[in-house]
């Protein structure tokens, strides 16, 4: 399995849309971190 992670600026939606397409990407995992309350 290949796999590559990517940290890009920029737009939320029009950013991931224009990535996904020119890395013709099959599957996509999007994550955010938010505070705990216990952080």
């Amino acid at each position: 399995v290949e796999v590559e992670a990517l940290v890009i600026q920029g737009p939320k939606v029009s950013t991931v849309i224009s990535q996904v397409k020119k890395l013709e990407a099959s599957v996509l995992v999007l994550g955010q971190k938010k505070p705990s309350p216990l952080s």
